[in-house]
């Protein structure tokens, strides 16, 4: 997700209202369900000092959307002296409902949520073609809201495609045959993937299948397609039935993975030059000077329901985004003429996952989550335009 659209909800003077509800299901329910979590959230931020008008004006952004859309897709609102600055809706769970009042709008929920705006193809293929699933971010990006999923089917010649056995030439007129009418069926739905491709402005396609229908399909494709192409064996019909469709959540889960490895692997095999930071400290650091081009922050961890230790770190800001420091005397330091520890500087404490996705919406930087796994230390880190000086 590239964070440069959200610099301008950063920009407004604060007090802020974020307000968060998580995403479900549809039911007879769920229209009063949303409005009796809406009324406890609201009664939350009044308790906690918000204006009433605010409130007001988030709680209309809510109920104003189609019916059952936030039931299913959630719903993230910023609001400030009785206006709505953003909503969208939410690709993932951001740990259930959720209010802040506070100087700053609380983004990291949402950033996380929604950083990945990629879209994937997960092709189920057989001898007789393929099912189409597209699966990953709507295409409109920031507050565009809706989910981006779709699925189609296409279907070639169906006779013949059962081999016969034996050795007669008849029965090797058939093999050929049936091996010609395969090769036409995997050239259409090589055909089909690049259109595909192109319209959807597809990130990554996964091949789904028996190996020889996957094979003969790639055989087909144009070479810069068939680098965007992964395979896997997790499913070998080209139905998308139920069980199917759980495969399939599985193959995108696995392409999520590859890149988030991937994105790890940059990172340690740049820090050694200089251009990739690990932790709080460096990662701070680098932001102070513009030198972020991707910031990477750590999912929740499924295995303990933790929040990311970037939620849970406090660390010092001041009145401009690249204003930041691990404590109140490393930013008067770093910020005031003189350089000393006592001066007098605007100083606040705010969550280290915030105040970076601040940070780097003003410096145009793009966010990535990566695993609980990954081991970031302190939960972040980042991949450099350029090495920072050791002085910021």
């Amino acid at each position: 997700m590239r964070l440069s659209p959200l610099n301008q909800i950063f920009e407004r003077p604060g007090p802020i209202v974020t307000a968060y509800l998580e995403p479900g299901a549809v039911d007879a329910n769920s229209e009063t369900s949303v409005d009796l979590r809406w009324r406890a959230v609201a009664e939350q931020l009044l308790a906690d000092g918000a204006d009433e008008q605010t409130v007001e004006a988030a709680g209309k952004a809510v109920t104003e959307q189609p019916p059952g859309r936030t039931a299913v897709e959630g719903i993230v609102v910023v609001a400030a002296s009785g206006e709505v600055l953003f909503t969208d809706s939410l690709h993932g769970p951001v740990g259930g409902d959720h209010v802040s009042w506070a100087p700053l709008p609380h983004l990291a929920a949402y950033v996380r949520a929604n950083a990945d705006t990629r879209r994937y193809g997960v092709v189920v293929v057989d001898s007789s073609g393929a099912d189409f699933v597209v699966r990953g971010a709507p295409a409109g990006g920031h507050g565009e809201g809706g989910h981006g999923d779709g699925h189609t089917e296409v279907r070639g010649e169906q006779r013949p495609l059962n081999k016969v056995r034996g050795g007669a030439l008849s029965n090797r007129r058939m093999q050929n045959a049936v091996e010609e009418t395969a090769d036409r069926n995997a050239k259409l739905v090589a055909d089909n993937i690049v259109r595909l491709v192109e319209s959807a402005k597809l990130s990554s396609v996964l091949l789904v299948g028996a190996v020889e229908a996957r094979s003969r399909v790639v055989h087909h494709l144009p070479h810069w397609v068939q680098e965007l192409v992964r395979t896997s064996d997790r499913a070998g019909s080209g139905d998308v039935d139920a069980e199917a469709e759980s495969a399939l959540d599985d193959a995108v889960a696995e392409i999520e993975r590859l890149i988030q490895d991937d994105l790890v692997e940059r990172l340690r095999s740049r820090m050694s030059a200089g251009t990739g930071a690990e932790g709080a400290a460096d990662v701070l650091q680098a932001l102070r000077q513009g030198a972020v081009d991707t910031l990477l922050l750590a999912e929740e961890d499924p295995d303990n329901g933790n929040a990311p230790e970037g939620s849970r770190r406090r660390i010092a800001i001041g009145a401009g985004a690249a204003e930041l420091a691990s404590d109140a005397s490393e930013l008067r330091r770093l910020f005031t003429a003189g350089g000393s520890a006592d001066s007098e500087v605007s100083v606040s404490e705010e969550a280290l996952d915030e105040a970076l996705i601040r940070a780097g919406a003003a410096s145009d930087a793009v966010a990535e989550v990566v695993s609980a796994e990954a081991g970031l230390r302190d939960g972040v880190g980042a991949l450099l335009r350029f090495a920072p000086s050791e002085q910021a």
